[in-house]
């Protein structure tokens, strides 16, 4: 697949903002949205060129991560995973 075979879809402007509202409500200082932070969390090991995210949620449980999951598919927003596969 070449990059330019990728399907490039329209942002759900109105949804990522009401997910962003919902789990800073739910999550509090867990989700970041500083610009720095998104930078560190938008490099990829792919061909795909690198996109800031929305924002990052440091889930401190698996319970954190269905809830991130489940206000997301709500909204139609997607999610991109990330973990170190150890939760302290």
């Amino acid at each position: 697949m070449a990059l330019n075979d990728l399907e490039t879809l329209d942002r759900n402007e109105s949804g990522i903002q009401t997910v962003i509202s919902v789990l800073k409500q739910r999550f509090g200082e867990q989700l970041k949205t500083s610009h720095a932070l998104l930078e560190q969390h938008s490099h990829t090991m792919t061909y795909i060129p690198s996109q800031l995210p929305d924002a990052v949620v440091f889930a401190k449980s698996t319970e954190d991560v269905q809830q991130v999951v489940r206000i997301c598919a709500e909204y139609k927003v997607p999610i991109i995973p990330f973990g170190d596969g150890y939760f302290s």
